[in-house]
């Protein structure tokens, strides 16, 4: 790979945003219920996840706004448990939490600046801005190092769709087919780096076993991203 600008994405790239979100919803849990069983905070994480997920989709789409997108994924939980709880409370409760729980992927800082070093580089992500925002105040060395950071509620287009990603190809100054993005997913990193005439190198499980174009770089670990890009990873 010989690329002119590194794209990375933030949430389970850079941040590792599962393991906050889960560590949220267990504290909401136990909120709820007091000190809850393994169980009931399975269900939970799973039931938030599964609908957040529709809700992003929509969102995406254009379907619903950010205020029932917050309302909706906290709603149907306090509806099917018949909680003597509001949806915002929870919401409000799960946001404070989940910001507790912030931290950096294993890795991830050190591929970073190792990469920022050699190449210019930047961040394009989906979410709230106000939110993302805060991430990258709490981790001062993703925008000190990048040249362009891209949230996808500022420009008003979320990955995959390639207007965002044409946003972000201005923005860093580079023809699309010189860049390459970092992401975890799939459909929103990797198929949209691709539809967009970008390189992609897709930040997946060892044991993954999806079917990858030629073009796409697949690793498990930070420091085969940066051999691949830098050569011999001295830092990572």
């Amino acid at each position: 790979m010989n690329p002119g600008f590194v794209y990375f994405d933030l949430d389970d790239t850079l941040l590792d945003h599962r393991s906050a979100e889960r560590a949220a919803l267990k504290d909401v849990t136990d909120y709820v219920w007091t000190e809850a069983d393994g169980e009931r905070v399975a269900e939970i994480q799973r039931r938030y996840h599964e609908r957040n997920l529709e809700l992003w989709h929509a969102y995406a789409a254009g379907e619903i706004g950010r205020a029932e997108l917050r309302h909706l994924r906290f709603a149907h939980i306090v509806e099917y448990y018949d909680l003597p709880h509001s949806w915002s409370e929870l919401d409000t409760f799960y946001m404070q939490r989940y910001g507790h729980y912030w931290r950096e992927v294993v890795g991830a800082r050190e591929a970073f600046e190792t990469i920022a070093r050699r190449l210019p580089v930047g961040v394009i992500t989906n979410g709230f801005a106000d939110t993302q925002r805060e991430k990258l105040q709490r981790f001062p060395f993703i925008e000190r190092r990048s040249r362009a950071v891209v949230i996808s509620e500022e420009v008003g287009f979320l990955k995959p769709d390639p207007r965002l990603f044409l946003h972000a190809e201005r923005a860093a100054g580079v023809v699309g087919g010189e860049i390459l993005y970092v992401g975890d997913s799939f459909r929103s990193d990797v198929l949209g780096a691709l539809n967009a005439g970008w390189k992609a190198a897709w930040f997946t499980p060892a044991d993954s076993t999806e079917e990858l174009p030629d073009d796409v770089f697949a690793f498990s670990a930070w420091d085969e991203l940066v051999g691949a890009l830098c050569g011999t990873p001295d830092v990572v």
